[in-house]
C-alpha cells in the first residue's frame, strides 16, 4: 500500500463529519474564542503607512504584546493535542478523560512544538526547500504523541520523524495541495464579511468585524490542519501497520 491522497482526504471528510458538533465547540473554546478576544483587545495598528515605517510600526506592536500572542498559541496547542486525542485514540476516550490527557501532554507537545516552528522557519530562511520539507516530517508530531500518549518533547520530535520517513515530499505535496486551498477560501470569505461589515455596519464596530473575520479564518485553518495531520498519521499508521 502506498500514501494515498484520496484515503487520507477520504479519511479527514469522515472524521469531519462524525465529529462536526465536538470539532466545532473545541476549536470554539480553544482557538476562535481567545484569537477573538486577542484581535479586539489589541487590534492591529491601522493606518501605519508603508515600507520602513510600517514595519517598524508592526515590529514595535509585536514585541509589546508577544506575551498575549504565547498565550493563545499555548492555549490552541492545548486544544489541539485534546482534539488529536479524540479522533487519534482507538479506546474512544471522553471529553473529560482528552483534555486530562491532553493537560498532562501538553508541557512536552508545547515545548516541541516551538522546536519544530523554529526548525522550519530556519530551513525556510535558508532556501524555502528545507523549511518545507521539515514541515513535511513535523506535521504528524501532535498524532503521534497524542496517540504514544509520549510527554517528552524530544521522544515526540523523534518519532514524528521516524515515522514520516520515505514519505515526507508526498506528504508535503498533499498540505500544500489543501491548506493553498483552504487559505484562499477563508482569505476571501474573510474579506467577504469584513467589506460586508463595513458597508452594513457603523463605523465604531469596524474593529468587531475584523476581529470575527481573523478569528474566524485562523480557526478554520486550525481545524482543517488538526484534521489534515490526523488523517496523515493515520494513513501511515495503516501502511506500517502501527
Amino acid at each position: 500500500m502506498i500514501f494515498s491522497y484520496d484515503r487520507v482526504w477520504t479519511d479527514i471528510v469522515a472524521m469531519a463529519r462524525s465529529n462536526w458538533v465536538l470539532l466545532l465547540t473545541l476549536v470554539g473554546v480553544f482557538i476562535f474564542l481567545p484569537a477573538l478576544s486577542l484581535w479586539l483587545l489589541l487590534p492591529v495598528p491601522q493606518g501605519a503607512g508603508s515600507g520602513e515605517e510600517a514595519i517598524k510600526v508592526f515590529l514595535s506592536y509585536y514585541q509589546r504584546n508577544l506575551w498575549a500572542f504565547v498565550l493563545v498559541n499555548a492555549i490552541a496547542a492545548l486544544g489541539q493535542i485534546v482534539i488529536l486525542i479524540l479522533l487519534i485514540d482507538r479506546n474512544r476516550p471522553t471529553v473529560a478523560e482528552a483534555i486530562s490527557g491532553g493537560a498532562r501532554l501538553f508541557p512536552g507537545y508545547f515545548l516541541a512544538s516551538l522546536v519544530a516552528n523554529f526548525a522550519i522557519l530556519f530551513g525556510l530562511l535558508l532556501f524555502i526547500v528545507p523549511g518545507i520539507y521539515i514541515l513535511g516530517r513535523f506535521v504528524v508530531l501532535g498524532p503521534v504523541m497524542a496517540d504514544l500518549r509520549l510527554g517528552n518533547s524530544w521522544a515526540g520530535l523523534q518519532e514524528s520523524w521516524r515515522q514520516t520517513r520515505g514519505v515526507g515530499w508526498r506528504i508535503v505535496g498533499l498540505m500544500m495541495l489543501v491548506l493553498l486551498v483552504g487559505w484562499i477560501a477563508t482569505s476571501a470569505a474573510t474579506s467577504v464579511l469584513t467589506v460586508v461589515g463595513r458597508v452594513l455596519l457603523p463605523a465604531s464596530l469596524n474593529l468587531i468585524t475584523v476581529a470575527l473575520a481573523n478569528a474566524l479564518g485562523g480557526a478554520v485553518l486550525g481545524l482543517l490542519l488538526i484534521l489534515l495531520a490526523a488523517g496523515i498519521y493515520r494513513q501511515i499508521t495503516s501502511i506500517k501497520g502501527t
